[in-house]
């Protein structure tokens, strides 16, 4: 059970920070503070690069859930971000995909992420003598 859920926190964990990485540094393929700024102020969010920093939540996020610290902390990054984006740009799409054909939107809804306590207790960096 606790490699499982290793896998899981570092799976989630790793794509959250790559996906954070590519708004924040525009590693990846991203288009950086700069572009997604840009982007951002398209949806009303001005000014669009200091939205644009939302990126260095979701890689401190990503990392915490990889790493397994901060117990909650970063799974409550992620979701934060996240209900934002959902909110503000997927919600009015439904659950077609998107033109480019990337990804659909509903293919996560249904799965459950471990909970913050399960994900953090499994294998980490820290030791807790409980």
């Amino acid at each position: 059970m606790a490699i499982g859920l290793l896998l899981v926190r570092l799976v989630f964990g790793g794509l959250m920070a790559a996906h954070g990485s590519q708004k924040a540094f525009g590693w990846f393929g991203g288009y950086g503070l700069t572009g997604t700024g840009t982007f951002f102020e398209q949806f009303g969010f001005r000014p669009g690069r200091l939205f644009a920093a939302a990126g260095l939540t979701e890689v401190l996020g990503g990392v915490l859930v990889a790493v397994g610290l901060g117990g909650p902390i970063g799974p409550a990054l992620m979701v934060s971000v996240m209900i934002v984006a959902v909110v503000s740009v997927h919600w009015g799409m439904g659950c077609s995909p998107r033109p480019t054909g990337s990804k659909s939107r509903c293919s996560m809804r249904p799965v459950p992420p471990p909970s913050p306590s399960q994900a953090s207790d499994a294998i980490r960096l820290t030791h807790s003598s409980t």
